[in-house]
């Protein structure tokens, strides 16, 4: 969203207004929507491991298998493996 109301340039509230009607309207799909939810339930339990710091491309450099319709255990579960430990070792995260 971020980056598509800094594309339309808004220099008034009303503008503003009208970009992010245009952001939900036009460009937020259904599909678009899940797949932001998927990925979150695979940077929760990286970040939660990580104790709130930021994880940039950790989770994408932990998992390689794609979160849609993965569940926030099964990547928390995964996460406590001692291989995944020790991955997150070797990148310094923990």
């Amino acid at each position: 969203m971020k980056r598509f109301v800094a594309k339309e340039g808004p220099r008034t509230k009303d503008e503003l207004q009208a970009s992010l009607n245009n952001f939900w309207e036009k460009e937020m799909t259904v599909e678009q929507c899940n797949r932001y939810i998927d990925h979150c339930f695979k940077v929760a339990p990286v970040c939660v491991a990580m104790k709130g710091k930021a994880t940039g491309d950790i989770p994408s450099r932990l998992f390689s298998e794609r979160s849609r319709g993965k569940s926030f255990h099964h990547f928390a579960n995964l996460l406590s493996t001692d291989e995944m430990q020790r991955k997150l070792t070797s990148l310094n995260v923990v």
